[in-house]
């Protein structure tokens, strides 16, 4: 059985969590072992335990905006249970969140200002006013831009660690999700 909407994946392997571990960990680099990306050969990197596992597709450069299949292992009636999501890594999104806000929150203030003393009319306006309107719209569009452009380099890496994970644990699929 396999779900995927969007970033979730809910499958159900026919092997025991011991052997879905074998398994992987027979055909991924360590994160660890690969401390870059220029060591090792395996197509994957991550690390599994008995209860979870975190993968995500070797690149050869970095992607601080790069895919990780993070999931959870349970023993099932016929198999091994794995439920989880394909997402950013959560220290990435968390520093998106406080920097994408400070931005909004400072740069929007300094924006509001310096327009609303623009409108006012107040009687000095300084010789560099016009970088209080124009560098905090620079650098939220700055900041969308890169994480646009980190995420499509990223792009196909959900589908790719589903896949690997599908193959390397025979997992049967029912309804497959495009």
């Amino acid at each position: 059985m396999r779900t995927m909407n969007s970033n979730r994946i809910q499958l159900l392997a026919p092997l025991t969590p011991a052997e879905c571990v074998s398994r992987l960990t027979a055909v991924i680099d360590t994160e660890r072992s690969a401390s870059s990306s220029w060591s090792g050969s395996r197509p994957v990197v991550g690390r599994v335990t008995d209860s979870s596992l975190r993968l995500r597709k070797r690149i050869r450069y970095r992607n601080s905006f790069q895919s990780f299949l993070t999931a959870t292992m349970r023993p099932e009636a016929g198999g091994t249970f794995i439920f989880g999501e394909v997402a950013m890594h959560p220290f990435v999104r968390a520093f998106l969140l406080i920097w994408l806000g400070g931005v909004l929150l400072i740069g929007g203030t300094m924006f509001l200002a310096t327009v609303g003393a623009m409108v006012i009319g107040s009687g000095s306006h300084p010789q560099n006013a016009w970088m209080g309107v124009v560098i905090p719209p620079v650098m939220l569009a700055l900041g969308f831009g890169l994480v646009c452009f980190g995420r499509h380099l990223a792009r196909d890496e959900g589908r790719f660690l589903t896949d690997f994970l599908i193959r390397t644990l025979d997992v049967y699929e029912q309804n497959r999700a495009a």
